[in-house]
C-alpha cells in the first residue's frame, strides 16, 4: 500500500504509508483561506500603530503572523493599513490594531500619538 493515506473524520489526523513500507502518523492542519483587509486611519494615529522604534507594529505582527503594510502619508489625511494571511491571522492583527488605538484614545484623552 505504497502512499496510503488514511484521514480521521475530522481531517485532524493522518497516517501514510511511505514508499519504504514504514508509516508516519502526523497532524493536518485546518486549511486557511489566505484573505487581505484593508482599513483607513487618520494620519495623526498612525504613530501608535506603529509605536516607537516599530515596536508595536512588530509586537501586532508577531502575535497575528499577518503581513502588515502601512502605506506613505500621500494627502496628508489618512493612511491605508493592509493586512494580509490566513483568516485568523488577519483577523487577530484587526483585533490588535483596532485595541491598540481605541486603548490610546482612551487614556490619552483622544490624541493618539
Amino acid at each position: 500500500m505504497s502512499g496510503a493515506l488514511l484521514r480521521n473524520v475530522n481531517g485532524l489526523s493522518q497516517l501514510s504509508m511511505g514508499n519504504g513500507g514504514g508509516m508516519q502518523l502526523g497532524t493536518i492542519q485546518p486549511q486557511q483561506h489566505h484573505q487581505s483587509h484593508e482599513i483607513t486611519i487618520p494620519n495623526d494615529w498612525v504613530g501608535c500603530v506603529i509605536g516607537r522604534g516599530g515596536v508595536k507594529i512588530n509586537e501586532i505582527h508577531h502575535l497575528s503572523r499577518a503581513v502588515i503594510k502601512i502605506s506613505p502619508c500621500e494627502d496628508g489625511k489618512e493612511r491605508n493599513i493592509s493586512i494580509s494571511g490566513s483568516t485568523d491571522a488577519v483577523n487577530v492583527a484587526l483585533y490588535l490594531i483596532q485595541t491598540r488605538i481605541s486603548t490610546e484614545l482612551l487614556t490619552s484623552g483622544g490624541f493618539c500619538m
